[in-house]
Order: structure tokens, then sequence, then C-alpha cells
């Protein structure tokens, strides 16, 4: 099953973070996708992330203008990127930058949830993430990084 997403542009972008994550919580949400991309993205310089919305939920995307100079050759060619390793348990996978971008705001929602385990906002947004997890069409890759 195909996940139909769509890009929030313009003014809508300045509701997106409290609407999918709660105000409590977006900016931890945020901090934690920019720390993980950090880490498991190759050359990751920062910039402004695009935001997905799709179904009930919403997740950030990277864009290749983010990319350092190997991983952006890399996607040129492929149209994927390697996420790498987040922790001692982490896996790497090949994906596309929106499966990338899925699965860097999944570890962040599920991060921010433990650290608040009775928030409901941030339970429901994990929970419709990894809906749409299941349902994207790299689900493999997503799993295999995300187990």
């Amino acid at each position: 099953m195909t996940v139909e997403a769509h890009v929030v542009r313009g003014a809508k972008r300045i509701g997106f973070l409290p609407r999918h994550f709660g105000k409590r919580a977006m900016l931890e949400v945020e901090e934690r996708v920019y720390q993980a991309a950090r880490v498991a993205l190759p050359g990751y310089q920062g910039g402004v992330w695009e935001y997905v919305r799709v179904a009930a939920t919403g997740y950030m995307r990277p864009t290749r203008d983010m990319l350092g100079s190997e991983a952006r050759h890399q996607y040129e060619i492929t149209g994927k990127v390697m996420l790498g390793q987040v922790g001692p348990m982490g896996n790497k996978a090949l994906m596309s930058l929106d499966a990338a971008g899925l699965a860097l705001t999944v570890l962040a929602v599920n991060y921010a949830w433990h650290r608040r385990p009775t928030d409901y906002l941030l339970e429901n947004a994990w929970r419709q993430l990894m809906e749409v997890v299941h349902d994207h069409e790299e689900a493999v890759q997503l799993r295999t990084w995300l187990d």
C-alpha cells in the first residue's frame, strides 16, 4: 500500500509541530530529529527541513541540500542515502530521503514519549507514525533501521 504524503508549505508550517507533537514536546522532538540526523546522515549539514503530512500524522524530511558531498553524490546516483546507526544497537539501511526523515522522526518521537510516558499526544503520534512505517513502500528498510 502506498501512502499519500503532502509537503506542508507556507504559513501552515508554523502549526505543524505543535499539532502533531504537542506544545510541550515539539521542540524536544525537533531537536532530537536534528541530533539523530547529525549521527545517522553522512555529511549532514543542517538546513530547513520539509514537513510532510500523511493521513492523521506528519514527519520531518531532510532535503538533498543538507547532505555532504559524498552522500549527495550517492543520492544523485541512486536516489537513496545510507542511514547509519544511532546508538550501539543501530542498523544501517539504504533508503530515500523521505524514508530517512520518517525513520528519524519516529526515533525522536519514541525518545520524547519515553521521557513523558503519560503524554497521550506523543503516544498517539508514535502509533500513527508506525502505521505509516508499515504502509511505506520502503517498510522493510525502515523496520530494519528502527529495529
